[in-house]
């Protein structure tokens, strides 16, 4: 089994079998008190916004721009960077109004830099585990469905008894938690 940081999706469910335990994609990290009042990604649009070079959110952006026009507004000033770590420091010099960035890394940055002080995460009510969420599950060989429905159970107890939710909120990822631990749920 494996269970660091696999996407559940179609092509690998042909593979192996899934057990998804939290659905994450694309969130938007903002300064602390969120003085842009930023909600959605639409919210960016003419406005600086940083981002990691080469990454999904990027892509993301990229995408945004139709919206932007298509709601008569300006483009989203994109501000790429090599490392996250600089994106998060042109938010910090206010030479931007948002970081994009994976909603897990988003909600653990918030949680822990200056103490929980410095950023806060945006929660679009439109895409609570963030935007373009996806399963993550733990990877099961197919040759084994006992594990599999093992390791379901399990998880799904954490569910129940409220452990999983106080190991998310630790990290500061309430937001991506699932209410049922599933099997082979990928969408695409």
């Amino acid at each position: 089994a494996a269970i660091s940081a696999i996407t559940d999706n179609k092509e690998r469910e042909k593979v192996v079998d899934f057990v998804d335990y939290s659905a994450s994609g694309t969130g938007i990290l903002v300064e602390a008190g969120n003085p842009h009042s930023i909600i959605t990604l639409n919210d960016l649009c003419g406005r600086p916004v940083a981002v990691q070079t080469g990454t999904n959110q990027q892509k993301l952006l990229d995408k945004q721009q139709d919206a932007c026009k298509a709601a008569g507004k300006p483009a989203v000033d994109v501000q790429a960077f090599p490392k996250d770590s600089d994106a998060q420091l042109a938010l910090r010099s206010a030479k931007v109004i948002a970081d994009v960035l994976t909603k897990p890394a988003a909600g653990w940055t918030a949680k822990t830099a200056d103490g929980g002080k410095a950023f806060q995460v945006v929660d679009d009510p439109a895409a609570p585990g963030g935007y373009n969420a996806s399963p993550n599950g733990v990877a099961v060989s197919k040759n084994l469905p006992e594990l599999t429905d093992a390791v379901q159970k399990a998880l799904q107890q954490l569910i129940d008894d409220g452990s999983l939710a106080k190991i998310y909120d630790k990290y500061g990822v309430a937001s991506i938690a699932v209410k049922q631990a599933t099997k082979n749920s990928a969408v695409d």
